[in-house]
């Protein structure tokens, strides 16, 4: 499956070319082979408790805790199919299966740099919650990893920027290009012009200093005194940071042409 099928953040997606310098200096980050890790299913992540109790207080308690300014662009689409109720969020904020809450970003300043992707793919999360018999049952799944796509991530104070190299391509495009804002030290708001337009997911650290950037969607199933079941779609991105030259924020705020100096 391509990478541009299935990369997170599909509201900022452009697709346009880098010009020749950021070209120049893409090739030369990433003339080494990627580094590429395949990471458990539940990788910095934390779901309620599978007992039947403890789930559904677990569950009501996770919803108490986003802030305002993240719930607002969280988007839910609601349907009524019979005795059952659907509620589609894309993105969300709060999926049922979520980034550890350890995992956050302490300092902005950490960052600010240049990232290769170490890890790219898809995972779905169902918990299937039985109200007739009181159980709880949990299933995940892979259902893609790109081992032959390249990413590099960029970050100033203010701006960040992704680049896709699809395996078949020789060049890099610039596939997002956003201002962005960490807010609780865990949510990414990446926007245009206004905030209110803003696209969600979760991002943090990994004790080895890896950078992770979560976007999620999920889907809500509801039916009177029988089930409720959430599946949630989690589109990663871990990230290794590159060993280059320090960025030169004016100039790249401006154009974000690389650092003239440092190597792998």
């Amino acid at each position: 499956m391509s990478i541009r099928t299935t990369i997170l953040l599909p509201v900022l997606l452009l697709a346009f070319h880098c010009n020749a310098q950021t070209q120049k200096d893409l090739a030369k980050f990433t003339a080494e082979p990627r580094h590429i890790v395949s990471l458990s299913e539940d990788y910095c992540t934390t779901a309620p408790d599978t007992s039947f109790i403890e789930w559904l207080r677990e569950t009501n308690v996770q919803r108490k805790h986003l802030p305002a300014d993240v719930a607002a662009v969280q988007k839910a689409a609601p349907f009524s199919g019979g005795k059952e109720i659907i509620v589609v969020y894309r993105p969300t904020a709060l999926p049922h299966i979520t980034l550890d809450s350890n995992t956050i970003v302490r300092h902005n300043r950490d960052l600010y740099g240049y990232w290769r992707a170490i890890t790219i793919r898809t995972v779905t999360y169902k918990d299937s919650c039985s109200l007739a018999d009181s159980s709880v049952h949990r299933t995940s799944n892979t259902l893609s990893e790109s081992k032959t796509d390249d990413i590099v991530a960029v970050f100033t104070e203010d701006i960040m920027k992704l680049f896709l190299k699809e395996a078949d391509k020789k060049k890099f495009q610039v596939l997002v290009d956003s201002k962005y804002e960490v807010v609780n030290k865990r949510y990414l708001l990446q926007y245009k012009a206004l905030k209110s337009g803003a696209n969600i997911s979760l991002i943090g650290m990994d004790k080895e200093g890896r950078l992770i950037i979560n976007a999620y969607s999920m889907i809500e199933r509801r039916a009177q005194k029988e089930y409720i079941s959430y599946e949630t779609t989690m589109q990663q991105l871990v990230f290794e940071k590159l060993r280059v030259g320090q960025l030169r924020y004016d100039k790249e705020k401006k154009d974000f042409q690389g650092p003239k100096h440092g190597s792998f």
